[in-house]
């Protein structure tokens, strides 16, 4: 059986990184700011390695633009690089509404968790094993 390399294509995750890479590059440029070299090379890596960090921050600069794209020269490229920052910014923007929301009900059961063992005696938390 020949040796094959398929074990070697970029994951999901990693062409989700390599993408917010290049988005954050490009958002820097059509404002004529100066992206970091490791947001360059993390674009240009295959795997998006060192584009974690990246999430955070085309995140805050969409924030900070109020999610509105700014003008740039109209060619394809730019128009094909705006409708892939549309996208991940809904994208974004709901994974970040989802987690909220989780966050919240985690707080909500903590804090009912909370005022319902209040009600109990010291006997029955130790019978519950919870003393």
């Amino acid at each position: 059986m020949p040796c094959n390399s398929d074990y070697m294509s970029p994951t999901e995750r990693e062409q989700e990184l390599k993408l917010t890479a290049e988005l954050f590059c490009w958002l820097m440029s059509i404002q004529r700011k100066r992206a970091p070299a490791w947001a360059h090379k993390a674009a240009g890596d295959t795997y998006g390695k060192g584009a974690d960090k990246l999430v955070s921050k085309l995140c805050a600069e969409m924030s900070r633009l109020n999610g509105i794209i700014p003008p740039h020269d109209g060619s394809l490229g730019n128009q094909v690089r705006e409708g892939q920052l549309i996208a991940w910014w809904a994208k974004h923007e709901a994974a970040d509404a989802a987690r909220r929301r989780h966050e919240r009900h985690e707080h909500e059961v903590a804090a009912r968790r909370d005022e319902a063992l209040k009600k109990l005696t010291p006997e029955d938390l130790e019978i519950l094993g919870l003393s």
